[in-house]
């Protein structure tokens, strides 16, 4: 076990076996520990050198550690387990389970615990790859200066935090593999300077259970692209953006008699904004900003304090949720979504109501208040752009007029829509969908064991990509029975040259494009892969129809406003999609 010493010269020092401890002072060294545990000495505070991971000639894994204040060169280790600064020590460590490194990145553990990815830029090629990492018991990672490869989840919980800094956050997946970044249990995300390019799919962060997050400088390659990460937040969790791209779903919860139980903050300041607003049981006036709206100072309490402060504010969307009672005034082209079936104590155990010429489209209403039973809407010289309804449990609901976005029919739910314009319909799990004289825009799919049937309606030439049923799912298209075996059909999206025009539903089967069922590259844009949140929610005892209340406003609002994972922003290439959402419901809705 030696100590050995370097001069102001390049050196050379080999330290043999044992655990040896080298120092190489000035000049470009190279140390080579050898055998046993070695350890390298350097003057100077952590922070004012970089460590940077690459291979000798020999194939070797080395280490170069710089000196940023030139007092120490430049050197080059191989076989050195730990590093001694004058504030820390700094163990080599492999990279922890769930990830795995490629290209320039070294791996060190401090005294204190923390373990840092450290590369030498994503251009350079120095990357960390996501395989499902589970951070917990208060475990600290960084991600610094590389590329984050995220093509597994991420979990942060039990009071360990994650920081990314100096990075670019790459989004791999696909429809058929689905990832998440949840934060929960007092966990602690801090984001600084990440940059994320845009993805042909979406994901979601969640957080939840007293998380703390912290975004400072989270944007797209180029303002104005596409972000697509979503994020949510419930619970009593404390998050603040500066100078970021934020997309948000902000859920608050209360008991039935309205009490809330959330106790959450929101400050962003100096960033691009699109919010979603879960209102918990009570009653509340509201007034929303126009989209696309600058703001110096806006503030509103939703059960969750939210602050945002010189930003651009792109949407503001809500949710109606049971035992909601929303008055909307002096606000104009809104989005919102109404769930209703999931919360039997405040609905009854056979809910059903009929919501008429509830449109969107701009329409104006000057005093004029809609109602399910458990939840209304008044709206005072406000205007409809578009809204969804979506229906759980057993309720049956009737809409007549509207224009609607994706409604969708789960459970053993009823959705019968009369004399309405809408872009897509669904019918999941047990749940059975109508469509009676309307119009649709873009798709129609029942999956699971769902039905849907389409009566006297039309579909849309240079948009429309067909009628499609998977797994026991089945359509029936004026008296004809359609299943899975008939894969999908009734495509008219390719006669662009005559959008604007109508086709009845019957003609666009006769003369439209199908695909066999087997043909699942085909379809994977048509049939999201977006039922995850929903499916492992449902499995969850917390969120059966029995739950504490809390818990079943948070299944809808997290299975609903914070969208599912897999929603394709990819429209097959169609030009001009209409009201294409960027907010959480709209991308769970709009697809």
């Amino acid at each position: 076990d030696d100590v050995i010493t370097g001069d102001s010269n390049d050196n050379r020092l080999d330290a043999g076996d044992g655990d040896d401890v080298i120092k190489g002072g000035a000049g470009d060294d190279r140390l080579e520990g050898g055998s046993g545990n070695d350890s390298a000495v350097y003057a100077g505070s952590y922070e004012n050198y970089s460590i940077q991971t690459g291979n000798d000639s020999r194939g070797f894994r080395t280490l170069t550690v710089t000196d940023l204040s030139g007092n120490e060169g430049v050197d080059v280790l191989t076989g050195v387990e730990k590093l001694y600064f004058s504030d820390q020590t700094i163990d080599v460590v492999n990279s922890i389970e769930g990830t795995s490194v490629s290209g320039n990145v070294s791996v060190l553990e401090s005294d204190g615990g923390s373990i840092i990815y450290s590369g030498d830029g994503a251009d350079n090629g120095a990357e960390v790859i996501i395989t499902d990492l589970l951070l917990d018991g208060s475990r600290e990672v960084e991600f610094r200066n590389l590329q984050i490869k995220f093509s597994g989840n991420i979990s942060i919980e039990d009071n360990a935090s994650l920081k990314m800094t100096d990075s670019v956050f790459n989004i791999e997946m696909d429809y058929r593999n689905q990832y998440d970044l949840t934060v929960k249990d007092h966990g602690t995300l801090q984001v600084d300077n990440l940059v994320v390019p845009t993805s042909r799919e979406m994901t979601r962060w969640t957080h939840r259970d007293n998380a703390k997050i912290n975004i400072n400088g989270m944007r797209t390659p180029d303002q104005g692209e596409w972000m697509p990460i979503w994020q949510s937040m419930s619970d009593d969790v404390t998050y603040t953006a500066d100078n970021s791209d934020i997309g948000i779903t902000a859920i608050a919860l209360a008991n039935d008699d309205g009490a809330v139980t959330t106790n959450g903050t929101v400050a962003i300041t100096n960033s691009d904004l699109n919010v979603e607003l879960a209102f918990p049981v009570g009653s509340r006036t509201i007034t929303l900003p126009d989209a696309n709206t600058r703001v110096e100072s806006w503030s509103i309490d939703t059960g969750i304090d939210i602050d945002v402060v010189d930003s651009n504010l792109g949407r503001v969307d809500f949710d109606v949720t049971p035992g909601a009672h929303i008055t909307l005034q002096d606000s104009s082209n809104i989005h919102f979504g109404w769930a209703m079936g999931f919360r039997q104590s405040l609905e009854g155990e056979a809910p059903s109501a009929t919501i008429t010429d509830l449109r969107g489209g701009g329409a104006l209403y000057s005093n004029q208040t809609f109602d399910n039973g458990s939840a209304s809407l008044t709206l005072i010289n406000s205007s409809v752009a578009a809204w969804w309804p979506t229906t759980y449990g057993n309720f049956d609901l009737t809409v007549d007029g509207g224009t609607l976005i994706d409604p969708i029919a789960h459970d053993n739910s009823k959705l019968q829509i009369k004399n309405a314009d809408l872009r897509y319909l669904e019918a999941q799990e047990n749940g059975t969908a109508v469509l009676t004289n309307s119009r649709i825009s873009e798709r129609i799919l029942a999956k699971d064991s769902g039905q849907i049937e389409i009566i006297s309606s039309e579909v849309a030439l240079g948009s429309f990509r067909g009628f499609r049923a998977v797994d026991q799912g089945e359509l029936i298209i004026d008296d004809a029975e359609y299943t899975s075996k008939d894969g999908r059909f009734g495509d008219v999206s390719h006669r662009w040259e005559e959008r604007g025009s109508n086709v009845s539903a019957g003609e666009a089967i006769a003369d439209g494009v199908a695909y066999p069922s087997v043909n699942v590259e085909v379809d994977a844009l048509f049939v999201d892969a977006n039922d995850t949140v929903i499916q492992s929610l449902s499995n969850e005892n917390e969120t059966v129809p029995s739950a504490a209340p809390d818990k079943a406003v948070q299944k809808f609002v997290e299975a609903m406003a914070g969208f599912n994972p897999g929603d394709s922003v990819v429209q097959d290439e169609l030009p001009d999609t209409p009201d294409q959402s960027i907010s959480a419901f709209g991308l769970l809705s709009e697809g």
